[in-house]
């Protein structure tokens, strides 16, 4: 049986193969003139506080044939900062006393006496345990883990009914109640729940905390239900990490291989937990492919304002055909080292405008991968001013 660390990658593959496909070539024709993530003068850039950021509205530029959205929202922007990031790396060992591994371990009804180790070359030493009745579980080195799902078992046929973001999941979910196998919940309260019980089994620690960015209700095709013994229902949950208002960036896929000589600095896009119930209680499906501390950060006093931001966009973006940007939003890009989300790598965390160009994906059959639904985006370094690009499927 295949290792559920896998997941992510077979989603990504299922659903987001056009972000493999080469840059057009008109695209690459533009961006040379500008060459690779240069930075406007700094005369050029205008700077705010945190406190005029989370004021900040999106100025009246006329941007030619790219289009912006009317309004952005920065309102819960606490601080803005330059993170410094350490995944797990003695996951499976440290404490002596009580391994962190067998606290999670146990949240499962398991004991790591019960797991099989194999060796993983780019997650660290990785345990197993897979049973006759489809039980799975596996958790590496890195805090990477998964439980009850993937290649360990066959998600029921399901038909995705309604998709809540999190704007609509605090605002328009508070009737919403789902019939779950153990009883009805309400999905506000639930997804609030579901918070509370990863930052008490979970905590990243150091300010970062979780926050449940999305909620789908899967409805279960009726051949697949036995009479009597579940509901029709299943809830999705993707949690995302937040630090200080500002999430760390699961909305993009990873920057394509053929945009190396625009992007230089590999970024991960990995960080998040996602979850689906079938009982209100424990997660049947539980997956994150790394866990991490945060070691170090850097406030930024002098943060490049909105307005410059959408400067820089529309000067990078001269000459190039019609664009339409769904979504300005800020977000920490996690940019990777050598040893990727290997244990203790080291990840810096950079704030950026990000400008995301968002389509409808069909959802897959378990969890929520936000990624799939953004392929094409720009990032404006809120420090430097500096812009990456992955304009590749336009």
């Amino acid at each position: 049986m295949k290792r559920m660390k896998q997941i992510f990658l077979v989603f990504s593959l299922a659903f987001g193969l056009c972000a493999c496909q080469q840059t057009p070539e008109q695209v690459k024709q533009n961006m040379a003139e500008y060459g690779e993530n240069k930075q406007v003068e700094q005369s050029e850039i205008t700077y705010c506080t945190v406190d005029e950021l989370r004021n900040a509205q999106m100025p009246d530029v006329d941007m030619g044939v790219v289009t912006l959205p009317e309004r952005v929202d920065f309102s819960a922007v606490e601080g803005v900062e330059v993170l410094h990031l350490i995944v797990e790396k003695d996951f499976l060992s440290e404490p002596k006393e009580k391994p962190k591994a067998e606290k999670c371990a146990q949240l499962f009804g398991l004991g790591l006496g019960m797991f099989e180790k194999k060796e993983d070359d780019a997650w660290g030493g990785t345990i197993r345990y897979d049973d006759e009745k489809g039980r799975y579980m596996n958790i590496s080195e890195n805090g990477g883990m998964a439980q009850g799902a993937g290649f360990g078992y066959d998600p029921v046929e399901n038909v995705v009914e309604h998709m809540y973001q999190e704007g609509e999941i605090k605002s328009n979910t508070t009737e919403v109640n789902i019939q779950l196998d153990d009883g009805t919940v309400n999905l506000a309260q639930f997804c609030q729940d579901t918070e509370q019980w990863l930052e008490e089994h979970m905590a990243v620690g150091g300010g970062v905390r979780y926050k449940v960015s999305d909620a789908y209700v899967r409805k279960r095709k009726a051949k697949r239900k036995k009479a009597g013994s579940h509901s029709a229902n299943i809830i999705s949950l993707c949690a995302e990490y937040d630090y200080k208002g500002i999430r760390l960036n699961n909305h993009t896929m990873s920057l394509s291989k053929e945009d190396e000589e625009f992007n230089t600095i590999p970024i991960t896009t990995q960080l998040f937990t996602i979850m689906d119930y079938e009982k209100k209680e424990m997660p049947c499906f539980f997956s994150r492919n790394v866990m991490f501390h945060l070691d170090s950060s850097e406030p930024v006093e002098k943060i490049v304002d909105l307005a410059s931001a959408v400067r820089i966009v529309k000067e990078k973006l001269s000459g190039f055909d019609a664009l339409h940007f769904t979504k300005v939003t800020p977000l920490y890009v996690p940019y990777v080292g050598d040893k990727g989300e290997g244990p203790g790598a080291e990840i810096e965390a950079r704030p950026v405008y990000a400008f995301l160009i968002e389509k409808e994906q069909k959802p897959q059959m378990t969890g929520i991968v936000k990624s799939n639904s953004c392929h094409n985006f720009l990032y404006v370094d809120m420090v430097t001013g500096e812009l990456t690009a992955e304009l590749g499927n336009q």
